[in-house]
């Protein structure tokens, strides 16, 4: 394994980390019913951030980090990383 692969998959494990992190928080907060009942937009914003997480994680650990950047499921960043002004594919 080249070095470089090696940084990403670590990277890519710390990407993971943090998300089981923010999910076991997500938890314990939802865990209260008031606390969740006054937070559900922020509640579902960590999942959101879980969800990212987990999209970097999976594009940093593909043997073609192109291929799986066109193929990530949340739409927001697809966009990003699939267009470039023009509206074409700007990773290469």
């Amino acid at each position: 394994m080249s070095v470089n692969r090696r940084i990403l998959n670590l990277l890519a494990e710390e990407l993971d980390a943090a998300r089981h992190e923010i999910e076991a928080l997500g938890l314990a907060l939802c865990s209260d019913a008031a606390i969740a009942a006054r937070h559900v937009g922020d509640l579902q914003r960590l999942d959101h951030i879980g969800q990212r997480q987990m999209e970097v994680a999976e594009i940093l650990r593909a043997p073609d980090m192109a291929a799986a950047a066109a193929q990530t499921r949340l739409e927001a960043m697809h966009r990003k990383l699939n267009a470039d002004d023009e509206g074409f594919i700007s990773i290469v």
